[in-house]
């Protein structure tokens, strides 16, 4: 039986690697591709490259994010664009040329909390999450095997980043994120496509 190949974004974050200890630990072929090697706010045809050097992928899951905290009146239009580039239309590039090589791949799209609940100074990532979840239902719609996993409070570099350190037992772990994934991609966790499952502490 022919191995399943899985494409992760982001590859140096706690997210993408913890799903990648757990799609390896079961056989699983991953990529996760470090940003030199496929830059998602580049331009789309990196990832077309990138899948005609490796091949088709049974599961894409879209972890890279960005983020920049920043008032509104100090903001600069550029900043806010750069969080859809990566956010959203990084994902969209990604998506399409998956699903171009492979139209029945699993995407599993990295959302947040912050799509649904705004909060202040966080304008650009709030919104560039928030049309990622719309996105992933518009596809679903049209037939595609994608749902988003909009993960809460989540104890990784980029939040003790923004935050500081907080205490650890009221924040979800990289790998219970991980665990989402993986038991969503292999049907051991049920879902009906274009959810956006949410989760928390």
């Amino acid at each position: 039986m022919e191995q399943k190949k899985v494409l992760i974004t982001g590859g140096a974050g706690d997210i993408a690697t913890a799903a990648r200890f757990l799609f390896e630990k079961e056989g699983y072929i991953v990529h996760a591709p470090s940003k030199s090697e496929l830059s998602v706010d580049g331009h789309p045809f990196d990832i077309d490259k990138y899948i005609a050097n490796y091949g088709s992928f049974n599961i894409l899951i879209n972890a890279a994010g960005y983020i920049r905290p920043v008032k509104f009146k100090d903001g600069k239009v550029l900043e806010f664009k750069r969080h859809f580039l990566i956010n959203t239309t990084g994902a969209y590039n990604c998506i399409y040329s998956v699903i171009s090589a492979n139209p029945s791949a699993i995407i599993i799209n990295i959302g947040s909390s912050a799509g649904t609940n705004p909060r202040k100074e966080w304008t650009g990532y709030c919104a560039s999450k928030a049309a990622l979840i719309s996105m992933t239902a518009c596809l679903a719609d049209e037939g595609y095997k994608i749902v988003c996993v909009s993960p809460g409070r989540t104890n990784t570099k980029m939040r003790r980043r923004l935050v500081g350190q907080e205490d650890a037992s009221t924040l979800l772990s990289p790998l219970e994120v991980g665990q989402k994934i993986f038991d969503i991609a292999t049907g051991v966790e049920q879902v009906k496509w274009g959810d956006n499952i949410q989760m928390k502490k």
